[in-house]
């Protein structure tokens, strides 16, 4: 006689639980939705919205550059002149709402002290650009990791509305008999 695994009522409830704890941000401009992981909260932050837990934080934001390449580049000197030991572990590119992302992930000590992890990366849809920069001090990464994963997987763009019409017919073209 075989064994059956049995799932337990409590275990279903349990796993519906914490289903139920995460959630999806909207943004209010309709310009994307970003999965937001159990236990992490969002709120707005300018024209975006940060995501976070802990010490461990994604900020999303639209950006202004040539090309998610450049952006990831101007937001990496900008944020990486306020950082000491500051130093690139890694480049690449990831996939994010469907789309390529250039990412560069860099270790050092923060503004506040903390030695910590920064990745930023950038992608593009539809002419819009979006920079997500990502931190987490190295004590609480291993925790934040997943977190911060299901983020940059959460990420959708929201399809823009076809242009309206003016309401103004054209030419009307007769037809022959």
């Amino acid at each position: 006689m075989r064994a059956q695994p049995i799932v337990t009522a409590a275990a279903l409830a349990a796993v519906f639980a914490a289903a139920a704890l995460a959630a999806t941000y909207q943004d209010p401009q309709r310009r994307f939705e970003i999965h937001i992981p159990a236990g992490w909260t969002a709120e707005p932050f300018g024209e975006g919205v940060k995501v976070a837990r802990g010490t461990s934080y994604c900020l999303v934001m639209e950006g202004q550059a040539p090309n998610p390449e450049a952006l990831v580049n101007h937001l990496v000197e900008q944020l990486g002149s306020q950082w000491t030991r500051f130093q690139q572990l890694e480049r690449g590119s990831a996939t994010i709402g469907g789309q390529p992302a250039p990412y560069s992930f860099h270790s050092g000590v923060n503004a506040k002290g903390v030695p910590s992890f920064l990745k930023v990366l950038a992608v593009s849809s539809q002419g819009t650009l979006f920079g997500l920069i990502e931190s987490s001090s190295e004590k609480e990464f291993p925790a934040a990791k997943a977190g911060l994963e299901q983020i940059e997987q959460g990420f959708r763009f929201k399809p823009r509305p076809a242009p309206k019409r003016s309401g103004v017919p054209g030419p009307v073209k007769r037809l022959s008999p």
